[in-house]
């Protein structure tokens, strides 16, 4: 073996160190080279730490875990906003006459007018003439999107009979089991009794109530559009 040891020197050459290792006849045999020199060492220190690029702060947002939610609200600022959640799709206009149970959803409040009353789902014949009724599909109360309402003018309760009395600025406040919310009325109009546009959706939070016009007649329909001016419905 140390006929081995000294073979194994010679080949190493100066200026190397050499380690042997026996265990059980095998010889291991490690090699430290001669040591750089202190000039060659700082050339490649200075070339490892040009490598490590930054990561820029947007890639560093992205990187979010999606199931933390905390974290995924962190990662959206002014100038990079989170993408606004779908729009509602609204139910295709049913057969007036069709028979529809009468479910409450909600309620609305009118200070001006002196409205308060239940708000039921369903646009049919038999939940209008109960009172102010949710067009199906449209926005939640408080929720994104437009949310449409309708009801009587003359006949029944007559909900929305003093519709025409409202302006720019006036408050109509919608409530259900999430909470309260206050809308800020935005125009009131006249429109032909085919205007199914009134129902589309678009980004926002706003209000759309429509009843007969004139007063005692079916010829148009008055229109009333508000935006939500309080908090959001939660988690909308």
């Amino acid at each position: 073996m140390a006929a081995t040891l000294r073979a194994a020197r010679r080949r190493i050459g100066y200026g190397a160190a050499a380690l042997a290792v026996a265990s059980a006849g095998t010889i291991v045999i490690v090699v430290a080279t001669t040591p750089e020199s202190a000039t060659t060492l700082s050339v490649r220190r200075a070339a490892a730490s040009e490598s490590v690029l930054p990561v820029p702060a947007a890639i560093a947002r992205a990187v979010v875990p999606a199931a933390d939610a905390g974290l995924t609200a962190a990662a959206w600022d002014v100038e990079h906003p989170p993408p606004p959640p779908p729009l509602p799709v609204p139910a295709a206009l049913p057969n007036p006459s069709a028979p529809r149970d009468l479910v409450e959803i909600g309620r609305i409040q009118i200070p001006k007018t002196g409205v308060d009353e239940a708000i039921r789902e369903g646009v049919e014949q038999v939940v209008i003439d109960h009172g102010p009724a949710h067009w199906p599909g449209t926005a939640e109360i408080g929720g994104w999107g437009n949310l449409v309402l309708a009801g009587h003018r003359s006949i029944h309760t007559a909900p929305f009979r003093r519709n025409g009395e409202l302006v720019a600025g006036d408050a109509i406040v919608l409530s259900d089991t999430t909470g309260t919310y206050r809308y800020s009325v935005t125009s009131v109009e006249v429109v032909a009794p085919t205007a199914l546009w009134i129902v589309d959706q678009h980004p926002g939070r706003t209000l759309t109530i429509f009843t007969c016009h004139p007063i005692g007649s079916s010829a148009q329909r008055l229109v009333v559009r508000a935006e939500l001016v309080s908090r959001p419905r939660p988690g909308d």
